[in-house]
């Protein structure tokens, strides 16, 4: 059969066609023509469009403004709020602390009242100064790994990197063995003390003043005589009216333990023994020596596991020993001997 669906000509309308066009016709003759707009409807429009599209771009654009200036006033404060938080005149830093015990004070060059110090880590600047009260202690690590110790009712200040004024008290400077050759200046009312890559301690007061070494060499100057040099084991007094003083001092006497409890233990985990064995020994004033050969070349192969930190250097090498096969016993005469541990060496 002949699909006839697209042959039909356009007069040759079903009947069911033709009813809806008179209905549809009815409809339009009843609602009539259209009125035109008026001459200036398109302007009009156009007006009220571009209206509305100046206010949504001008709040848009104020919205922007508004928040860039937030933005800037916020970075503004910031940068107050940092530039407030600085110490103004902040010298170069040139201390940390490592150990604080009891009260210990400071004043940096920003500071108008004396403020407890508490934290390790602390840096300190050029022009601090330090109190310890009487139950106070502090241990300090200067340019390189140079360290300062502060006793008990000490005062002192940083002057710079390598000066140290000591107005009354105690000091302990420790160089280091592979001292450069700036070395460190300790002041006092009485004179000045250089090292010379050195172990020393400094006590002033108002009645006297003394300079103890422990290794190296160190050179005092009073004013009245310079170049006075000091040596390993001795110590030099300074008291009114008599001059010069120099007497014996080991290097492991009693009075240096004060400087022991403020000792900054090494890494010892996985570090070689022999390592940890000359740092007990450098804080402790003595000789490390061994029974025969055989047990050098064992502690220098023998490997550590375990912390010493919080310890004092006797104290970690109480520790530390039991976790090899060696032992070690403390000689008069200032000696730390290592044997081979159950041997009673």
């Amino acid at each position: 059969m002949q699909d006839d669906r697209n042959d039909r000509e356009p007069g040759n309308v079903p009947d069911g066609d033709n009813a809806e066009r008179d209905v549809l016709g009815a409809l339009i003759s009843a609602v009539g023509k259209r009125p035109e707009p008026p001459a200036d409807a398109h302007e009009q429009i156009f007006a009220a469009a571009h209206h509305a599209w100046r206010n949504n771009v001008t709040a848009r654009q104020r919205r922007r403004w508004l928040y860039a200036a937030a933005t800037i006033t916020a970075v503004g404060l910031s940068v107050a709020l940092v530039v407030e938080l600085l110490p103004q005149n902040a010298g170069p830093i040139i201390a940390a602390t490592d150990v604080v015990q009891g009260d210990v004070r400071i004043r940096t060059p920003a500071d108008t009242n004396w403020r407890a110090i508490t934290q390790i880590d602390t840096r300190l600047t050029a022009g601090t100064r330090l109190r310890s009260t009487a139950n106070g202690r502090i241990g300090l690590t200067l340019a390189g790994t140079a360290s300062l110790r502060v006793d008990a009712g000490s005062e002192l200040l940083l002057a710079n990197d390598r000066e140290i004024v000591l107005t009354a008290g105690t000091i302990y400077l420790d160089t280091g063995a592979n001292a450069d050759d700036r070395g460190f200046l300790v002041t006092t009312d009485y004179g000045s003390v250089r090292d010379i890559g050195t172990q020393f301690e400094v006590h002033a007061d108002a009645s006297s003043f003394r300079v103890r070494i422990r290794e190296g060499t160190v050179e005092l100057d009073t004013g009245a005589a310079t170049g006075i040099i000091g040596n390993a084991g001795e110590q030099l007094a300074i008291n009114p009216g008599s001059g010069i003083e120099r007497d014996f001092f080991a290097p492991f006497d009693r009075r240096w333990e004060w400087v022991a409890t403020l000792a900054s233990a090494p890494e010892t985990q996985g570090q070689p023994l022999m390592s940890f064995l000359s740092w007990v020994a450098r804080e402790t004033g003595r000789q490390l020596r061994f029974d025969a050969p055989v047990t050098e070349t064992r502690a220098r192969a023998t490997i550590l596991h375990g912390s010493a930190q919080n310890l004092r250097p006797l104290q970690a090498l109480d520790l530390l020993m039991t976790t090899t096969d060696l032992d070690y016993a403390l000689i008069g005469d200032g000696v730390i001997l290592i044997g081979p541990r159950g041997t009673g060496f």
